[in-house]
């Protein structure tokens, strides 16, 4: 019978021990929340001399110099803008530059022009963040 009191004493610790509310443990504290990153707007921009596809722009001179103006929200690191001009008979290129910018207008210059020959000037600008968030334009541009 000693037996039997003993387990059961033992049973019934267990049992209000399990049960028994601890006074000592803090209440946790949820995680801070991490505000979600918004999506970069798409790159748009236009080109102050853009003569539109249909036309050639008539360059007076060996140099000619336009605007880039960024009219989407700039990406929060910048972005780059490429510039390739090649010979359309040939598709050799004459030149190129590019330029790094956190600005919305950007004055950018072609240089090798020769006379009567037509060129094609194509224009990337793309996001310094995300580099599949870009956009290119094109036109026709020869010296008289």
């Amino acid at each position: 019978m000693n037996l039997r009191i003993v387990l059961y004493g033992m049973l019934m610790l267990m049992v209000l021990n399990g049960c028994s509310k601890s006074g000592d443990s803090p209440t946790p504290t949820p995680p801070t929340p991490v505000a979600p990153t918004p999506p970069e707007s798409s790159i748009a921009f236009t080109v102050d001399i853009d003569p539109g596809s249909a036309n050639v722009y008539a360059a007076l001179s060996s140099s000619q110099t336009f605007v880039v103006n960024i009219s989407s929200t700039l990406p929060k690191d910048g972005a780059t803008i490429d510039l390739n001009v090649k010979r359309e008979r040939d598709n050799a290129t004459i030149w190129t530059s590019s330029i790094s910018t956190l600005a919305a207008a950007n004055t950018m210059k072609i240089d090798s022009l020769k006379p009567g020959e037509l060129c094609v000037a194509t224009i990337v600008t793309t996001s310094k963040n995300t580099a599949s968030n870009n956009s290119t334009k094109s036109f026709k541009i020869a010296r008289k």
